[in-house]
């Protein structure tokens, strides 16, 4: 059997923006007969990527990233905040939508197959723990995300040479200071880094030539070093002006009104959230006489189509705050919509627009 070309685009160090907006490119640029990609980069400063349906000030406290000189951008794909720095060799898998598996449970458990394996190359026993992570006897050692991006789908995921725990514990925003030691103790014994587990780490070209190895075998492809393209080029470029904005890197959902909102007999505007097993929600409810009069959803899940998001909210507008009825509000408007959202069921969704729920509204 053929195998089919693999572009192999390593940006070597570069920016923090360039990290983000590189691979992006190459995704909004891709064409559904294009072959497939592997984008490589290790970021040239430290920074904290959130997800695409996070809140940056409520995962983050932006003075302590501030006084640390950590800057903030917001990726394109799900899931939650992560620490990048020059420890860390960042990729994205490229591919043709067509040619890739529809679910995103069966996406990461192909792109991260090639990980696994080179993992275990180096004598450790990773293994894949849906709905996104690698694991090595219980603790992490690599997350992903997805998304679809134009005709591409994207899986991004991380090697992870090192990892400071406490300088993450320190970034985060917590509901109490006392926390934080322990988010950094729990930090250090659930995350694991290839520094870590050996005693001789493997420099990045050394990870690369063994990643684009196991690529190889894993995917049934042939990598090939290649140059981002005059289209590429404009994409990523476009995508840096974009990333360096404060609206795009700070924006949390629709604004229910420009200067706030005012509350009235009846109506309550709240917060709720529930642990999914895909992630945390996070819901922000303007209830009016016991229905949905405007929704907001954020979290660090994955939504395969992440701006679909938007529209299920969208949908519920007007919908009854029953358990019963609202359940299978939301799981009609899933349907409708057919949004992927692994780990994250109808039942967790009406869960936390009920958690937001005040009585006596």
């Amino acid at each position: 059997m053929r195998r089919r070309r693999l572009r192999v685009i390593d940006g070597g160090i570069r920016s923090a923006v360039d990290s983000q907006a590189l691979w992006y490119g190459v995704a909004r640029a891709l064409s559904p007969d294009d072959d497939p990609a592997l984008v490589l980069v290790t970021p040239a400063e430290p920074y904290v990527c959130i997800g695409y349906h996070q809140n940056a000030a409520v995962e983050l406290d932006q003075a302590a990233c501030r006084a640390a000189g950590i800057g903030v951008l917001r990726r394109r794909l799900g899931g939650g905040a992560v620490l990048l720095d020059g420890r860390q060799l960042i990729f994205h898998y490229v591919w043709p939508r067509d040619a890739a598996p529809r679910q995103a449970a069966a996406l990461y458990g192909r792109f991260l197959e090639p990980l696994i394996r080179c993992y275990r190359h180096l004598g450790i026993a990773a293994v894949y723990r849906p709905v996104n992570d690698l694991q090595v006897d219980g603790r992490k050692i690599a997350g992903a995300a997805a998304a679809e991006i134009g005709d591409a789908v994207v899986v991004g995921s991380m090697v992870l040479f090192d990892f400071d725990g406490a300088l993450m514990a320190r970034l985060l925003r917590l509901p109490a200071e006392k926390m934080r030691d322990k988010l950094a103790g729990a930090l250090d014994r659930y995350v694991v880094s290839l520094g870590q587990l050996l005693t001789d780490v493997p420099s990045r070209a050394a990870m690369i030539d063994l990643m684009l190895r196991q690529s190889a075998n894993a995917l049934a492809v042939a990598p090939e070093a290649c140059e981002l393209t005059a289209d590429e080029q404009r994409a990523m470029a476009d995508e840096v002006g974009m990333l360096a904005t404060v609206d795009w890197t700070l924006r949390s959902g629709r604004k229910f009104v420009a200067d706030g909102v005012k509350l009235a007999d009846g109506v309550h505007l709240a917060e709720g959230r529930h642990k999914a097993p895909g992630g945390l929600i996070r819901v922000t409810l303007l209830e009016r006489r016991g229905q949905i009069a405007e929704l907001a959803v954020e979290g660090d899940f994955t939504c395969l189509r992440p701006a679909a998001l938007g529209e299920l909210c969208r949908r519920l507008a007007g919908a009854t705050l029953d358990p019963a009825g609202l359940e299978l509000a939301v799981a009609d408007a899933v349907a409708a919509l057919a949004l992927d959202l692994p780990g994250v069921a109808p039942t967790d969704l009406a869960r936390a627009i009920l958690a937001a729920r005040r009585d006596g509204c």
